[in-house]
Formats: C-alpha cells, structure tokens, sequence
C-alpha cells in the first residue's frame, strides 16, 4: 500500500484514510454500494410487509449493523466509529456520508486519470 497516496479525511472521531490510489478499492466501493442497496431494500420490505399486516414497525437494527459491516469492510476496522462515533449506522447516516465525500472522489478520480494519462504518454 502507498500509505503517501492514501487520501485522508478528517472525521468527527478521527482520520479516516481511503486507499484511492488502489485499484481494488474502486472496485470494492462499486461491490459495497450494490450491497448497501440490497441491505435497505430488504430493510423496507419489510418495514412495509409489516404495515400491511397491522403490526408496528419491525426492529431494523440487523440491517444496520450489515451496514456497519460493509462500511468497515470498505474503509477499514473502525471506520463507522471514525466517522460516526456508533457501530450502527443507518441509510440516512450513509447517504449523508456519501453525498460529503461524492465531491472527494471525483477530484481523486480525475487526478487519477491524469496519471494513468501521463504515464501511457512516457510510455510512447
């Protein structure tokens, strides 16, 4: 790991560092959102097959911790404590990390790109 090219971003509770620069992370970000969507679409079946049925609203806090999962699966051991000060998160919670940090990774990605660019230009 270039641990001089991971991004860093300061948090509530620390510094959450990103392997950006590694190709695996991006790909791992792509396989974490599919399942944060998987996880909150079966959180709201069933929240609504429980109001269909009259009953109240069913304990989400299993999915909220398969959230916490992934995202320190994501960013690392602790990560949801860095960046949450909990172990359980909820969709909102990350909806909102998400939306601070979208502007981040899209300066980190064109950088990213101007490297990989400068160096096929060398290599010509």
């Amino acid at each position: 790991m270039d641990q001089q090219r991971d991004k860093r971003i300061e948090c509530k509770n620390g510094t959450l560092i990103i392997p950006f620069h590694d190709d695996g992370f991006q790909r791992k970000m792509l396989i974490f959102k599919k399942k944060i969507l998987g996880i909150v679409k079966k959180a709201l079946r069933e929240i609504r097959a429980a109001e269909r049925r009259g009953e109240r609203e069913p304990d989400a806090s299993k999915h909220w911790e398969r959230l916490a999962k992934e995202f320190n699966w994501l960013f690392g051991p602790d990560a949801c404590q860095i960046v949450f000060g909990t172990d359980l998160i909820s969709a909102e919670m990350l909806t909102e990390f998400f939306d601070k940090l979208d502007p981040y990774i899209d300066e980190w990605s064109s950088e990213l790109l101007e490297e990989q660019r400068a160096k096929q230009h060398f290599r010509k």
